[in-house]
């Protein structure tokens, strides 16, 4: 039964009517998948927005963040931070606060949706990284991150108590006894451990950094 209101019409009619609606449907595909395509793909200037954490996945706010020189912006409370006009393709990463570490880092910037990951560590995360690296006995490497700590904290005091420990396990306790010299409080009982440690060390002699592990 046909609906009210409807015009008798051949069978043809009919066909060329449905082909005629199919090719419109299909334009407006091609259309639509042609403006999602330009969307998607590549871009000359975007916006690029990020977020700052700290070691401990926490936000920092007020991180000056600035990509390849140009105008710089803050992190707000929740650490995120949008720069304006980026251009598509690898840029450079520069950011900074006072009592963090600088981070000076390459991305890909390829797609407008994507969001900007930026970790910056204190004196402490620094200090927590080279205690784990002394308890693995890599020494050289917890001297270097607990000396770096100290250099974004003077008064770090456990900072240059762990990079000492490490240069007495690395078989250099003259540099341990120099490094022991910056604390602000040489009568605090664990700095004259240090000291009395790497006093010791320095009478004995000269030892195979293989065997560093004896005298931890």
């Amino acid at each position: 039964m046909k609906p009210i209101g409807e015009a008798p019409r051949c069978a043809r009619a009919r066909v060329l009517s449905r082909a005629l609606t199919l090719s419109c449907v299909m334009a407006v595909a091609i259309v639509t998948a042609g403006c999602a395509t330009g969307i998607a793909g590549p871009f000359v200037r975007s916006p690029m927005h990020g977020m700052v954490y700290d070691g401990r996945n926490q936000p920092v706010a007020l991180v000056t963040v600035q990509i390849d020189g140009g105008r710089p912006v803050a992190s707000d409370v929740n650490g995120r931070f949008t720069v304006p006009g980026v251009r598509h393709g690898r840029r450079s990463i520069h950011a900074w606060k006072p009592g963090y570490r600088t981070v000076n880092e390459t991305v890909e910037f390829v797609q407008r949706t994507q969001v900007l990951y930026v970790r910056i560590l204190t004196a402490d995360d620094l200090v927590d990284a080279a205690v784990s690296l002394l308890r693995a006995g890599r020494y050289t490497a917890a001297a270097e991150l607990a000396i770096e700590a100290t250099g974004i904290a003077a008064d770090h005091q456990l900072g240059w108590f762990v990079a000492a420990l490490a240069s007495i396990g690395a078989g250099d306790p003259r540099t341990a006894i120099e490094l022991l010299g910056w604390f602000r409080e040489p009568a605090s009982a664990a700095v004259e451990r240090a000291r009395l440690i790497a006093a010791r060390a320095v009478a004995r002699e000269p030892r195979d950094p293989g065997t560093a592990d004896e005298h931890r």
